[in-house]
This record gives structure tokens, C-alpha cells and sequence, in this order.
């Protein structure tokens, strides 16, 4: 691992956010969705400390699945506020609006539809795979 981080590559903060996203994905299928929420805000503040880079060395905002726990716990506004997030860094993210779209709804905020409607424009993939689960 020294090797990759002599070229720059964060190695341990990458396999961090992996570790972190894994254990918290394990949590959830256990029912234990406070679990999961402390290791994605773990995977979080790594993903938040690695730098710049494009592409990024993480695949996609964390922050999306934190939202997705968060939603899952009946957290409805915390959960549009870590989706927001997710969409500063991946602006156009079909996922993050979906997920968005749902927190919106959830939290009877009026622009809802209107995420909706980005993510309808976004999104080119098949429409069941969508589940907060999966966020």
C-alpha cells in the first residue's frame, strides 16, 4: 500500500470508504440501520478528506447512501440535506436525484416534482433498479 501512496493515490482512505460502505451495507440487511448510519458518516468524513481528482478515486458520493439510511429511518430532512450534497459533487447523478425526489416527498417538500423531473431527464437506465436500499 506505501507503494500506491508514494504515487499519490490515497490507498487507505480508498479501502477506508470501501470498509466503511461494506460494513454499513451488512448493518442494514441486519435491521440495524444506526449502525449503518455511523460507518457511512465514517466513509463519509474519508471520502470528505481525500482530494480532487478526475476521476475520483471513490465511484460515487457517499453521501447518497447516508441519505438512503437516513431516509430508511424515517429522517426524511436530514436526508434531502446529505442528497443535496451528494448532487454538489456529482451534479446530474440519477441516483442522488432519485433518492432526493423520495427524501423531498417524504418531508412534503413542494419541490419534489420538480426533482422528479430532473431525474426523469437524467435517468436512462431501468427505472425498477431504483430502491432506497440500493442508494
Amino acid at each position: 500500500m506505501s507503494g500506491l501512496e508514494a504515487q499519490y493515490l490515497p490507498a487507505r482512505d480508498i479501502l477506508g470508504i470501501a470498509q466503511g460502505v461494506l460494513a454499513a451495507r451488512i448493518a442494514w440487511c441486519s435491521g440495524d440501520l444506526p449502525e449503518a448510519e455511523a460507518h457511512l458518516r465514517e466513509a463519509v468524513t474519508q471520502q470528505d478528506g481525500i482530494g480532487y481528482m478526475e476521476p475520483p478515486y471513490w465511484y460515487y458520493p457517499v453521501r447518497q447512501s447516508l441519505g438512503a439510511v437516513l431516509l430508511a429511518q424515517g429522517r426524511a430532512d436530514e436526508a434531502v440535506a446529505e442528497f443535496e450534497a451528494a448532487l454538489a459533487e456529482v451534479p446530474r447523478n440519477g441516483w442522488a436525484l432519485w433518492g432526493l425526489a423520495q427524501a423531498q416527498a417524504a418531508a412534503e417538500d413542494t419541490r419534489a416534482s420538480e426533482t422528479q423531473a430532473a431525474f426523469e431527464r437524467v435517468w436512462l437506465g431501468n427505472i425498477d433498479l431504483l430502491r432506497v436500499d440500493r442508494l
